[in-house]
């Protein structure tokens, strides 16, 4: 029995071990070789493919319908539209509905627009819609006659078809007549270190445009995550998100986006914009806006870099914060906040560095509650921090080198704490707008400023100031 025993644990132990040694050793995946592209239409679920290296032109979408569990290598092959095939509805490349688990990689489409010209049709290079673990690597999409991609839904109205769990890397979309990347009805969707450049033809002309078709169901589009893309040369925005569906949970992160005409446009609501460069906007870096009627945004805006243009940060919302922006060279204003609406505006303005000319550095417009403390502002502006018809808290800033420091008109402010060195006039008080001037000017320092305040202040409580 003893030496039974023996061979029984001899055996288990060889199992044992062939089983590690297996596990150990990396099995070679198998792929099955297609010929030509339009073959992957017929791909079997359960299989890897790979995709015989060439230039392929096609005449007609490859349609890739009810698919799952495949994966598809590309191998660097380019399909390019045919020129005469026609500039419409369904005359995209490349069609993925009702799929679940694929991923693609390593394939150009060319949508060939430079001989097939622009459309406002449903011909977009490439489209998901209701599919679900979708992974998109190293995919060109290229001279594209309406959007480079589309992701959208079954059916609008019923949240169970919209596209979930999309990953997309390393992606290049590049010359798109409308936008680079449509997010119509998605969740769950991350944009990661790609490209989207050169959107123009067809409004909205962007990078990437989050923006549902209908104002129901709500969330049109939620858990989205763009990071570390980059966004050039686009006719509007570098992205832009709408207040359709109200989109919810958005992460707009380390992207760089350059010489668009604007830099990031947000309507939708919980939505996170940190550590991008935005450089070269025309008119607006960064645009939040809450429309009238619509969920309170509480949008914050933080550790962004936006260098040149007429607008920094231009905001219109309710429970917003503003903080740790670096805003350089604004010909308005680096920060300005805007109260005309008929929502409640309301908003935490805190340590972001202001640097260059500019007409204002922050200003705050019938913007009803702000604070406003911690900002540096340094630049020869006319007037560092302005403010009307509102009621705002102004601590802790260091103001250099304005005209007027800090203009208040027709509001009530606590001014407290705050520096102003080599200024004009420190503060400036002005009747006339929604309240009647009322605050208090304690405990704040001028040093080299010719003039430490003056206007309107019988009914500031004024004391502790410092004068240098």
């Amino acid at each position: 029995m003893r030496g039974q025993e023996n061979y029984i644990n001899l055996f288990l132990l060889i199992f044992l071990l062939s089983y590690i040694s297996c596990k150990a050793v990396k099995v070679k995946e198998h792929f099955i070789e297609l010929d030509q592209p339009y073959e992957l239409e017929a791909m079997k679920s359960g299989h890897n493919y790979k995709l015989r290296k060439g230039t392929y032109r096609l005449t007609r979408v490859i349609n890739l319908l009810n698919k799952r569990d495949i994966s598809i290598d590309g191998q660097g092959s380019v399909f390019i539209m045919d020129r005469e095939a026609p500039l419409s509805n369904g005359y995209g490349l490349l069609n993925l509905r009702d799929c679940k688990n694929i991923s693609i990689k390593n394939i150009i489409l060319d949508a060939n627009s430079i001989h097939r010209g622009c459309k406002e049709s449903y011909a977009h290079t490439l489209i998901l819609l209701a599919s679900e673990g979708i992974i998109l690597h190293k995919i060109t999409c290229k001279n594209n006659t309406a959007d480079g991609i589309f992701i959208g839904a079954g059916n609008p109205l019923d949240t169970a078809t919209y596209s979930k769990h999309i990953q997309m890397t390393n992606m290049l979309v590049k010359g798109s007549c409308r936008n680079g990347l449509s997010i119509i009805n998605g969740y769950d969707i991350q944009v990661l270190d790609s490209e989207f450049s050169d959107s123009r033809g067809l409004k909205p002309e962007s990078g990437i445009d989050v923006e549902a078709d209908l104002d129901k169901p709500i969330p049109s589009n939620r858990n989205i995550l763009i990071a570390g893309c980059t966004f050039r040369n686009n006719g509007e925005w570098g992205i832009m998100t709408s207040q359709k569906g109200t989109p919810t949970a958005i992460v707009l992160k380390n992207n760089q986006i350059e010489d668009c005409r604007n830099g990031i446009f947000i309507a939708s609501v919980d939505t996170k914009v940190t550590g991008n460069v935005i450089l070269n906007s025309v008119d607006y870096g960064i645009l939040s806006t809450r429309y009238d009627g619509c969920p309170v945004d509480e949008n914050v805006i933080d550790s962004n870099v936006i260098k040149n243009g007429k607008h920094g940060i231009f905001y219109i919302g309710e429970k917003g914060i503003i903080q740790n922006n670096r805003i350089i060279n604004m010909n308005e204003a680096a920060i300005w906040l805007s109260g005309n609406t008929t929502n409640y505006t309301s908003a935490i303005i805190r340590d972001n560095q202001i640097t260059g000319p500019s007409k204002y550095g922050i200003c705050s417009n019938n913007f009803q509650s702000v604070t406003i403390k911690g900002n540096a502002l340094d630049g020869k502006s006319p007037t560092g921090l302005y403010m009307t018809n509102g009621e705002q808290v102004v601590s802790g800033n260091m103001i250099n080198g304005a005209m007027v420091g800090i203009e208040s008109v027709g509001s009530r402010t606590k001014i407290q704490d705050n520096s102003f060195e080599d200024c004009g006039t420190g503060i400036r008080i002005i009747n006339g707008g929604r309240y009647n001037p009322e605050g208090t000017i304690l405990m704040n320092k001028f040093i080299r400023t010719r003039s430490t305040w003056e206007g309107q202040t019988p009914n500031f409580r004024i004391g502790e100031n410092e004068v240098r």
